[in-house]
């Protein structure tokens, strides 16, 4: 049931390639292809990865409220924390650019992890929708997306 939830779920996926372009085909960029290895994965191959990545050093929780739930019990096993994919910049120099699709334009950059990204994110997307679908009727599909990154990758990336 797991694997045809993941199968109609990068059916609704459509010609996302600036993350293989920004970021290669492995780590961040990795998420832009096909999951070719979903036919063949096994019980055993998931039991495998969990054992390795649902352990006490990769798990966080947070919670909101003035207490604990009762009866809360978090008894993961005793592991490494699994760091995230590292950085890569396959563009020679940046800014650069990449020919795309006719009548598509796709920016992408990384700027600090902050909040003020997010806010402006927001803003974009509104005022993007506004002026080139509502007012202009220039575009179908006009938004705006952030997607933090870990530290050490934006401090590669801005050298």
């Amino acid at each position: 049931m797991e694997k045809e939830i993941l199968r109609t779920a990068a059916a609704s996926r459509h010609g996302d390639e600036m993350p293989v372009r920004r970021h290669g085909a492995r780590g961040y960029g990795a998420a832009a292809f096909p999951e070719f290895g979903l036919a063949g994965l096994t019980a055993d191959d998931l039991r495998v990865w969990a054992d390795r990545h649902f352990v006490r050093g990769n798990a966080a929780l947070w919670i909101t409220g003035p207490h604990l739930p009762d009866g809360l019990r978090l008894d993961l096993p005793d592991g490494e924390r699994q760091a995230p994919p590292a950085g890569s910049a396959p563009l020679p120099v940046t800014p650069g650019y990449l020919p795309g699709p006719d009548g598509a334009v796709v920016w992408d950059t990384v700027v600090p992890r902050e909040i003020a990204a997010t806010v402006y994110t927001g803003l974009l997307s509104r005022d993007l929708r506004r002026v080139l679908r509502q007012e202009g009727g220039l575009s179908y599909t006009a938004a705006a997306d952030h997607t933090p990154c870990r530290r050490h990758h934006l401090d590669h990336r801005a050298r």
